[in-house]
């Protein structure tokens, strides 16, 4: 199975990627891992989106959805991280009543 820190989740949205059951994986060419029975119309609107030429990889049910969870988890963890940073630098608010009052 392929490497979930090699999808590029920020191409898709969760939502379109859940819904239609599709996850991109960054590559020359990209990959586009489809669930099976994702329509024509779903790949013709990732082809839109991407851009370029891909390769496609079907996964089962079960294998998608475990693909599709550890693709976006890993940009949730980020996303978390990166919340957790901002939080511990100084408070924005703290900083402004420091500044001096204009005349």
């Amino acid at each position: 199975m392929t490497d979930a820190s090699n999808i590029a989740t920020k191409r898709l949205p969760f939502s379109f990627a859940k819904r239609f059951g599709v996850v991109v994986e960054d590559g020359e060419p990209p990959v586009v891992h489809h669930r099976d029975g994702a329509s024509a119309e779903t790949l013709l609107e990732v082809r839109r989106r991407l851009g370029e030429v891909f390769t496609l990889q079907r996964h089962d049910t079960e294998a998608f959805e475990r693909l599709l969870t550890q693709a976006y988890q890993r940009d949730s963890s980020e996303a978390k991280q990166l919340m957790e940073d901002i939080g511990n630098e100084s408070d924005l608010f703290s900083l402004a009543d420091e500044l001096p009052q204009t005349e």
